[in-house]
């Protein structure tokens, strides 16, 4: 019998559905009573989420890490966005479960992680040159994931800064970013490249 050529396009699908059921947890943090979603602004925000989380698994994977790391890598992209919610618009849970009871619950090592897309920990940690190996990674990933694209990380940046200038930002991070200092250049500054993140593996081992 003839081997039909394998449907790239049907095994993407069958992958990501997969990784969705495994992660349908933490993913449904961000779609509890529509928020997260197109219409509250938060455009493909759990695509987004699931497509980081396939992209940190995958680097784990060629990286060597454990499974138990990947794991915590997968969670926590798969969260991120909704912990960033609950710093940004905290009223959005008053409804729900306290949310300090929530983020109780989830792993500490996967809390730790999911720091690693804050702004905060964008100044106070790997500007300085420090943070951890899986954090840095994480960061890595979503700085290149736009809603569902994978970008240069370049042009992923200009268009949020675009969308978040620097006059936003120091609003939003206030005493934490210094007077005259551009946040989206520091983060540019900041970035960790192929060669940065192989010094992190290597220091992590």
């Amino acid at each position: 019998m003839e081997n039909k050529p394998h449907d790239l396009g049907l095994v993407e699908r069958r992958y990501f559905q997969t990784k969705a059921l495994e992660l349908a947890e933490e993913l449904g943090m961000g779609m509890k009573e529509g928020k997260l979603t197109r219409r509250d602004g938060w455009l493909n925000v759990i695509q987004h989420e699931l497509k980081e989380a396939v992209g940190v698994g995958v680097l784990g994977e060629l990286l060597g890490l454990s499974t138990e790391e990947i794991e915590q890598l997968e969670r926590a992209a798969a969260l991120h966005d909704w912990d960033k919610r609950r710093d940004i618009k905290p009223k959005d849970f008053e409804n729900e479960m306290p949310t300090e009871t929530i983020v109780e619950q989830i792993d500490p090592a996967v809390r730790h992680i999911m720091q690693g897309t804050k702004e905060r920990y964008i100044l106070t940690e790997l500007a300085q040159g420090r943070g951890d190996f899986l954090q840095n990674l994480l960061f890595y990933v979503d700085n290149m994931t736009a809603e569902t694209a994978i970008l240069p990380w370049p042009q992923r940046l200009d268009r949020e800064e675009e969308k978040r200038p620097d006059a936003t930002m120091a609003k939003v991070l206030g005493s934490l970013l210094p007077p005259g200092v551009s946040y989206w250049q520091t983060e540019r500054g900041s970035h960790p490249t192929r060669r940065r993140i192989v010094k992190f593996k290597n220091n992590h081992d």
